[in-house]
């Protein structure tokens, strides 16, 4: 059950951070890019920490991120670590090749790294042999490949696709949270907070950037969440596959300068994140019959 510290802690205060974060970064350095990747890993890191705390403190959270003990720890490294390609990319061109050949290693990277060592991923010995386990060879081409070629790169309508980076957001949130796993959907929940704090802040501020300004801290934050759902909290693939659709249609590049590009794209995103949500409520209103005609289940 989601309490109020919940949503103070995982929702007010990542978003609130993401607004004085952002603006703080563009008054000091007047470089949209910047403001906007600094705000989103700050405020997000913030809320998983903050969410983290409760019961055992600060210190303890924050230092799960060092000591990891289970997949879902790996991803403030991982946010950290994608800031660097978006960072190199700005070193001309020799620095754009550098920053794709860096992007797709940590796209390949990180799925692996959360999944290794489970019966999702089991190691073989001597490293690096390993092999797919319960994760069939299709699915792990499809989340690879997924991770490769998922960017959020345009600057193209950048408010529109602010707020629709966080409607898909809100939507996954709910889906994992539907599908069974309140503390997982909590997670997206604070990635929906940092994009709205982020597109509210650059809203007002007139940056005329979008997600696309954070494209590596954001995407990581998207799909390790939707990674770590499906393998490790059985969230359905169909709903991943929706909520992948609906994150790169809505926050991504789709046709820019055409006059059909903003209703199409409007109508896909919605249609694929409304899917999502629309199919996890049938689903778990069903369970819920189910174990309310179940006589032995409160036993």
């Amino acid at each position: 059950m989601v309490t109020g510290a919940d949503i103070l802690l995982g929702g007010i205060v990542p978003g609130i951070l993401a607004v004085v974060t952002l603006a703080l970064v563009w008054i000091l350095t007047k470089n949209a890019a910047s403001s906007w990747r600094t705000a989103a890993v700050v405020s997000f890191l913030a809320g998983l920490w903050a969410l983290d705390s409760q019961g055992v403190g600060v210190v303890a959270a924050i230092s799960k991120s060092v000591r990891i003990t289970e997949a879902k720890d790996f991803l403030p490294l991982m946010m950290l670590l994608a800031v660097v390609p978006d960072s190199v990319a700005t070193l001309g061109k020799s620095g754009a090749l550098a920053a794709w050949l860096m992007r797709l290693a940590l796209c390949v990277f990180l799925p692996w790294r959360m999944l290794a060592g489970s019966v999702y991923l089991p190691k073989v010995a001597p490293p690096p042999n390993f092999d797919t386990g319960a994760w069939s060879t299709g699915e792990a081409v499809v989340w690879l490949a997924t991770w490769s070629v998922i960017r959020a790169e345009s600057t193209e309508q950048p408010k529109l696709r602010s707020a629709l980076a966080a409607l898909v957001a809100f939507a996954a949130a709910v889906t994992i949270a539907l599908s069974g796993s309140i503390t997982t959907g909590q997670m997206m929940g604070v990635l929906t907070a940092t994009l709205t704090g982020c597109a509210l802040a650059a809203w007002l501020l007139k940056l005329g950037r979008g997600p696309d300004a954070a494209a590596g801290p954001l995407v990581i934050a998207f799909g390790s969440i939707l990674v770590f759902s499906h393998f490790i909290v059985d969230v359905k693939l169909l709903y991943t596959v929706l909520l992948v659709v609906g994150f790169a249609v809505g926050a991504g590049w789709f046709f820019p300068g055409k006059k059909w590009s903003t209703p199409l794209r409007c109508a896909i995103c919605l249609l694929a994140i409304g899917t999502a949500v629309g199919i996890a409520g049938k689903d778990f209103r069903a369970a819920q019959a189910e174990a309310a005609s179940n006589p032995y289940s409160n036993l």
